[in-house]
């Protein structure tokens, strides 16, 4: 009999989906503006979430690293909305979402204060990096 094939969910969808349902973040930025890459039109704020990186723990449980950015609007509003990812990360407790289950979530790098400079004037930006268990 072979072993069992599991597939591990989209992290950053779940994720997506997850934080566009925390009210405490909803107040601060429009859940649309929770995406996975900024559109080429944009009315800031965003969180942008990417894949950084990640492996299994066992067959069944993923373990993800994920990057989200805060991104636009003023410096502490972009702080503001980074502090309330942070907390709603904490708050992960085997959270369903349509693209897979959120077991847990931990911080692996706080907010660090890092400014889109491309754009003129520069982007206030605040980077974080999260590890969370996952599955399908």
């Amino acid at each position: 009999m072979p072993n069992p094939i599991y597939v591990q969910p989209d992290a950053v969808l779940a994720t997506i989906q997850y934080l566009r349902t925390v009210p405490e973040l909803t107040t601060l930025i429009d859940p649309t503006h929770i995406v996975t890459e900024i559109p080429s039109t944009p009315i800031y704020p965003y969180v942008v979430v990417q894949l950084g990186g990640g492996n299994g723990i066992w067959p069944a449980l993923g373990n993800p690293e994920l990057q989200i950015d805060s991104i636009g609007g003023s410096k502490q509003l972009c702080g503001q909305i980074a502090r309330t990812v942070q907390a709603a990360v904490w708050a992960v407790a085997n959270d369903r979402m349509p693209a897979g289950v959120l077991v847990s979530g931990a911080e692996e790098m706080g907010a660090a204060w890092l400014p889109d400079t491309v754009p003129n004037p520069p982007l206030p930006r605040y980077v974080a990096r999260y590890r969370f268990v996952t599955h399908p």
